[in-house]
């Protein structure tokens, strides 16, 4: 069935695959009203990934609507909106009746040999989306995220792990636990023997071997005394800290050889320093804060839990980030800034003024509470 002629020349505006590993986003605000008039390269609505913040723009020139709600998680490649060549809402219920369950997309060359290969039909995916390649790879890691198995080790594999006086057990999402495992080894003075996650599958990850949390208190009883701990969130973090507690395993830093960290500086337990870092006299990195690869942190500064300083960030002397909050790729913070907790600052954005709790600072130095906090 083909849609009818009152529809035929919507567009719709789908949410984009931004991050290799996320396959969701948050629709944080909506930056214009239905039925307004935008054109093509017009702001839209503002998303968030596990990164930043982003904004998506209008493909063409018409009359919005959008589709998904503020506050509300889309997957990647679902409709946010729909652009329609008049102001007319009756073509929104001739959509409606039109779309019948009915395939309305297109697919590209590289989409279609993805699908094919592993097997997905456009049936898959929203009615009326473009498919591009970006879009079926996201399905793809939906898909096999959704079907991994629940954490379990190996036959054999905590036989595997060899315990020694300086050994530390890595204990989180990958990508940050990389991060530790590149400063355990770069520093030499305590090594890597596993690595266990909530999600974890079976098998070695990084050349270890790769274990489900119930084998803790097995590790604990061979002789484990250290973990380093990047939960995928704080709660997870938190979670994992009391079960370390029960065992008798001491929670530790990692920081990175190549990281100029000032003697006079205080370090607080589970914080992670990344290769090229600096971090000034009379600073406070409270505990599971990071600061990563070639950011700056000056002098009286404070990094509040869980917070996280990305690559590149420079702060000025005597900052405060609260609890939470995320400065991302390449932010620049001037000096005797305040930063509250949860806010973001979306990569490459300067904050010259205090920023309160919950708020998203963008590109253009404009700063937006965070939809669901008053």
């Amino acid at each position: 069935m083909k849609a009818s002629q009152e529809t035929a020349a919507f567009r719709t505006v789908t949410a984009p695959h931004v991050n290799a590993n996320d396959v969701e986003l948050l629709v944080v605000e909506w930056l214009v009203k239905p039925w307004q008039r935008v054109h093509r390269g017009t702001p839209l609505c503002a998303v968030e990934t596990t990164k930043a913040v982003l904004t998506v723009e209008s493909t063409c020139s018409g009359f919005v609507h959008p589709i998904a709600a503020e506050r509300k998680t889309v997957r990647v490649g679902e409709p946010l909106a729909h652009i329609f060549p008049t102001d007319d809402p009756k073509q929104l219920a001739a959509l409606s009746r039109d779309s019948g369950g009915t395939e309305a997309s297109t697919v590209s060359k590289k989409a279609r040999e993805l699908m094919e290969k592993f097997g997905l039909k456009p049936s898959d995916f929203p009615p009326f989306t473009a498919i591009s390649s970006a879009i079926v790879i996201a399905k793809i890691r939906e898909l096999q995220r959704d079907a991994a198995p629940s954490a379990r080790t190996a036959p054999g594999a905590i036989e595997r792990v060899t315990l020694t006086p300086s050994s530390v057990l890595v204990w989180g999402e990958p990508n940050s636990a990389l991060l530790a495992i590149d400063a355990f080894e770069s520093a030499g003075e305590l090594s890597p023997a596993a690595f266990m996650d909530d999600a974890a599958g079976q098998g070695d990850w990084c050349g270890l071997p790769t274990l489900a949390p119930d084998t803790l208190a097995s590790l604990a009883e061979r002789g484990l005394r250290r973990a380093f701990l990047c939960g995928r969130d704080a709660e997870a973090t938190l979670a994992a800290a009391k079960a370390c507690k029960d065992a008798s395993v001491e929670i530790v830093s990692a920081i990175h050889k190549t990281a100029a960290v000032s003697r006079r500086a205080k370090l607080g337990v589970g914080v992670l320093v990344g290769a090229m870092a600096a971090v000034g006299p009379e600073v406070q990195l409270d505990d599971y804060s990071r600061v990563l690869c070639g950011a700056t942190v000056a002098h009286h500064t404070r990094i509040g839990r869980f917070a996280s300083v990305c690559d590149g960030a420079h702060l000025g002397g005597n900052v405060e980030v609260g609890e939470r909050a995320f400065l991302g790729i390449g932010v620049v913070v001037n000096k005797r800034v305040r930063l509250g907790a949860g806010c973001t600052v979306v990569s490459g954005a300067t904050v010259v003024d205090h920023v309160g709790a919950d708020m998203v600072v963008r590109l253009n130095g404009t700063a937006a509470r965070r939809p669901g906090h008053c």
